[in-house]
């Protein structure tokens, strides 16, 4: 057993130095504290077979001396003293531990057999015919562990003291569960008990031996818990440095898993907590006890910081830092061994890496500078911690992850600092490797997605060239320095993929081609750190599906038949296959696709097909999940045909048989499975709507599916898109008993801004009497909930257009203007008082202003310019929204050409009115037929009779002439406004009808920027 720790010493272990049984309880400590298992198998293999028929050896010659069957356990008659002593006993415990290091090596491999146990080989390269000893026979770490406790477990018995355990035989018990709990939270792996029972297991040894030292010392008095039995020895600072492992594996098994589930992260957290409960229990112990062998070392303080920083809880592990420096400035320089070093600096920065976040990157920066200053200004304690390689990629690390738009210019620079620190001063600790080159392509990469993002795809060339150039720069830097001799930095697939995925993100699928080019030249030319693998493959697959290229789809779905191993022109290497993330890829792209590519549901629907295929073949690791099937019923819901819901109440269905099939309850319809489905019931806009959408929800509640907030949103938008003259009615009616709901607790249905946003337009789109009493009683109820202090939800500009619209639209109602332009007080009063969000824009006004033009007061024209020069005033005060526009002087204009008015002097100033109004839409665009077609109208209302009013006519209409603008109602107000003889001679040689017209009747050339929905054509 010892000769494999020579073994690992000869590949980069410390070798223990001291003899007899304490040899091999060193070195448990060493490799399971630091978990440093460089395991050389060519050398570990024979050594644990000889031990292992050393063991058979020993088990032989007890049983043919004293006649007891001493197995493999070591177990002989209790208080006989003819099996195993201790130190016998203890050398198998050492042998099964190292058994399970190899174990667990060989599992990190891959190496599995059939039935889910390890296959060590231990007959390669060993020149022995004989039979395998007892020991090798053993198949999974589950089995030894399980054979180490028994063993433990009958030394327990023995009644001669020299037989007993000691804090050896614990030790390796303990330490083999740190070192092999690789288990998934809950769940176990293949052979091997999951990680929350190694912890327990663990902590349930530290309890017995931490309640026999208080019973011994009367601290005790025994407990509640029968389960805890007295040990014969106590716990030592080794035996709490394996517990705390043990639990800081269980947080970096589950804290850095991807898509890590709740329950697991739970687990994680209760890990890292449970490691710092102990660690106050350790230091306890220690001050009530003042035994040297219970003191928490560094590399205590680093066990427990290392697993808050695995679950990115980097304000605990911050905190424990702080602690930890006091103590060690308490200590002075009485000792070395209580002292934070670089790892537990290193350490509480990775927290702030994992945890992300804009903060996290300057907390990270802010330990970073003092591990500098407590370096230079206190030698004493913390010479030892200037930053290295590590402090500086985990920093970089902290900036890739942080969300920043100045990420990776910050990487950057931290990059170039460290070469400086390299070059010129010679501080070799401090030159970057490959991962810290990595981290800094990723930060750039992220900065560049994350501007690309901002744009919506709109970002300029050259900005998109400036950052991808950034990245290039960095990349061929590692080439350089790798070809200059640098054997710690060179290229990888990592960076790459790194590269890759930056050109998927930013739309670039031409270079994403040109590098995958390289990678496989260079690994023709025997590279084999670079080889495309499928996250290469899957990155181009994303930059192909999510292109605006048309072609770009049909070349992603090539890529996935090859990936898929069904034909195509590209070679691809035999370990790149289709995996989840290539299936989601394209089903997602597709998805955005729907509305605009009415294949795009069924290319889903293939391609779910192929996958569901593959999983019933045996791809297990291809099995369908619910969101492919919401994507899919998403898309169907949002592609505007006409069977758009059928389809995807057909996919719902399919989803079902699905779950049954494979026996899946995750594959059940769920929340968004019928939402999606309301959605299309609600785009369909029929008047049925709202009483298909209610079956739906009916449906999902039988099926115990919990609604959400979309949910009732969509129900609402049915009503409000239903047409019917009782929807505002009903969806506000919606509207309140999710408010009770919320009111009672539940919060995942507490109306947001477009519920209310929705209820307050299916008010205005009722167009009755009551809409605008409506809408302003939802807007009410808005700004009570903010009087009560709930600000989650706040009116805006939006909200407060939408209620004037409303009123705008109050036919009958008697007080339609004055409500409107109340509303509109109301919001700039507010504005005006410091709530930017109810800054009134161009919308608010048109709709007051369209609100007079509609209503039936003599004075609509005056009314609208006042609110025109009201508008221009807030405009000129700093209201950029407030600017008018073509439609505030077109609904200027319809005010003019409806004000009914008889005194002359009068007339002539609306007129004046509308002549400003159409000056100011001519000097700012090009006008469209109804601006002329309404300024005809107001002119023939307004203006008397004769040649004057026919001059103006023809002015008018040889403009509109011009500009390609005659449409029906322009000729047809034409008429009214023009003289007959005027008439004849405008439209002289142009065959335009006399009584009813058509737009196919106006000359072309009249007509050529007409956008107009008359009929054509004659029926």
């Amino acid at each position: 057993a010892s000769a494999s720790a020579s073994a690992s010493a000869s590949a980069g272990e410390s070798s223990p130095t001291s003899q007899g049984s304490q040899e091999g309880s060193d070195f448990i400590q060493f490799s399971s504290v630091t978990g440093n298992h460089n395991v050389n198998r060519s050398l570990w293999v024979p050594a644990l077979y000889d031990a292992a028929r050393a063991i058979d050896l020993m088990n032989d010659i007890h049983t043919s001396r004293n006649n007891t069957n001493v197995s493999v356990s070591g177990g002989g008659s209790s208080g006989s003293g003819g099996g195993l002593d201790r130190h016998g006993r203890n050398a198998i415990l050492h042998t099964l531990a190292k058994l399970c290091i190899l174990m667990a090596n060989q599992k990190s491999y891959g190496k599995l057999i059939a039935d889910n146990s390890v296959n060590i080989g231990w007959k390669a390269g060993i020149d022995d015919n004989s039979s395998l000893p007892t020991t090798c026979e053993m198949k999974s770490i589950d089995e030894v562990l399980s054979k180490m406790e028994e063993l433990l477990q009958e030394m327990e018995c023995e009644s001669d003291p020299s037989f007993q355990p000691d804090i050896i035989s614990y030790n390796h018990v303990i330490g083999t569960l740190a070192r092999t709990n690789t288990g998934k939270g809950t769940e176990k792996s293949a052979g091997n008990r999951s990680c929350m029972e190694a912890c327990d297991r663990a902590e349930w040894y530290l309890r017995r031996m931490e309640l026999s030292e208080d019973l011994t010392d009367g601290t005790g008095d025994g407990g509640d818990d029968e389960d805890l039995l007295p040990t014969t020895a106590f716990a030592d600072t080794t035996t709490y440095n394996l517990v705390l492992h043990t639990f800081s594996n269980m947080s970096k098994e589950q804290g850095n898993r991807h898509h890590v589930s709740r329950s697991n992260m739970r687990q994680s957290l209760e890990a890292a907590q449970r490691a710092n409960d102990i660690l106050e229990r350790m230091e306890q112990r220690y001050l009530r006890s003042k035994r040297e062998d219970v003191r928490p070392l560094t590399i205590t303080y680093s066990t427990v910081l290392n697993a808050w920083a695995n679950v990115g809880r980097a304000e605990n592990a911050e905190r424990l830092l702080k602690r930890f420096i006091a103590l060690a400035e308490d200590a002075g320089s009485e000792t070395d061994y209580v002292k934070p070093n670089l790892i537990c600096f290193n350490s509480v920065i990775s927290a702030w890496a994992n945890k992300g976040g804009k903060e996290s990157a300057e907390n990270a920066m802010k330990i970073f500078q003092s591990m500098e200053e407590l370096a230079v200004s206190d030698k004493e304690n913390f010479k030892d911690i200037y930053p290295d390689t590590i402090t500086y990629s985990s920093v970089i690390s902290a900036f890739a992850r942080s969300g920043r738009d100045d990420a990776g210019d910050r990487a950057m620079e931290l990059l170039e600092q460290s070469i400086r620190l390299s070059n010129e001063e010679g501080m070799k600790e401090l030159q970057p490797d490959s991962m810290t080159f990595n981290t800094v392509l990723d930060a750039l990469s992220k900065q560049g997605q994350l501007e690309y993002s901002k744009s919506k795809g709109q970002m300029t060339e050259r900005a998109i060239q400036s950052i991808q150039t950034k990245a290039e720069n960095v990349f061929n830097l590692m080439k350089d320095m790798h070809q200059e001799g640098n054997k710690s930095v060179r290229p990888c697939t990592i960076s790459y993929n790194i590269l890759i995925d930056m050109y998927a993100k930013m739309s670039a699928p031409d270079k994403i081609e040109a590098t995958l080019k390289e990678m496989d030249e260079s690994y023709q030319a025997g590279n084999r750190v670079v080889r495309p693998c499928t996250i290469t493959y899957n990155s181009l697959l994303y930059a192909l599906a999510n292109s605006n290229d048309k072609s770009g789809i049909t070349k992603a779905m090539n890529l996935l038949k090859e990936m898929e191993g069904r034909g195509g022109k590209r070679r691809l290497p035999d370990d790149v296959r289709v995996d989840l993330y290539s299936i989601i890829n394209v089903i997602n792209a597709l998805a955005k696709k729907a509305m605009f590519d009415k294949t795009a549901p069924k290319m889903i629907e293939s391609v779910l097909s192929s996958m569901e295929q593959r999983y019933l073949d045996g791809e297990t690791d291809l099995k369908p999940n619910a969101m492919c099937y919401n994507c899919c019923i998403d898309a169907w819901s949002k592609s505007g045909v006409d069977d758009a819901e059928e389809n995807a109440r057909r996919m719902l269905d399919r989803m079902s048989t699905m779950s049954e099939k494979l026996s899946a309850p995750e594959l059940k319809p769920d929340t968004i499975s019928y939402t999606s489905i309301i959605t299309a019931i609600s785009r369909r806009k029929h008047s049925d709507g709202p009483a298909r959408a209610e079956a739906v929800f009916a449906t999902m509640m039988e099926a115990g599916v919990k609604p959400n907030i979309y949910t009732y949103n969509n129900i609402i938008n049915c009503w409000a898109s239903s047409g019917r003259k009782d929807a505002a009615v009903n969806a506000e009616k919606i509207l309140m008993q999710m408010q009770e709901e919320s009111d009672k607790g539940n919060t995942e249905i507490t109306p947001n801004a477009i519920t209310f946003s929705t209820t307050i337009s299916c008010w205005a789109r009722q167009g009755d009497k009551g809409s605008g009493e409506g809408a302003e009683r939802i807007l009410d109820m808005i700004e009570s909930i903010n009087a009560r202090g709930d600000t989650s939800i706040k009116s805006n500009q939006y909200t407060y257009g939408a209620v004037i619209n409303a009123w705008s639209k109050s036919y009958g109602h008697s007080d339609t203007v004055m409500r409107a332009i109340g509303i509109l007080d109301r919001m700039e009063e507010k504005y005006v008082n410091g709530n930017i969000h109810l800054r009134p824009n161009g919308p608010c006004y048109n709709a007051v202003i369209n609100a007079i033009a509609k209503s039936s007061s003599k004075d609509k024209a005056f009314l609208a310019k006042s609110m025109l020069d009201r508008m221009k005033k807030s405009h000129e005060n700093g209201n950029e929204d407030a600017k008018p526009d073509m439609r505030t002087y077109s609904t200027i204009l319809n005010a003019c050409a409806f004000t009914f008015i008889e005194d002359q002097a009068e007339k002539e100033e609306v007129l004046q009115i509308a002549r400003q109004a159409l000056k100011e839409i001519l000097n700012g665009s090009d006008a469209p037929a109804f601006v002329f077609a309404s300024f005809l109208l107001a002119c023939s209302r307004l203006m008397g009779a004769g040649t004057k009013r026919d001059g103006v006519a023809q002015v008018l209409f040889n403009e509109c002439r011009r500009r390609g603008v005659v449409d029906v109602k322009v000729i047809l107000n034409l008429r009214k406004m023009a003289s007959p003889e005027c008439l004849r001679q405008i439209l002289k040689g142009s065959r335009v009808p006399v009584g009813n017209i058509v737009l196919d009747d106006i000359p072309q050339e009249w007509r050529s920027n007409v956008k107009s929905r008359t009929p054509r054509f004659r029926r």
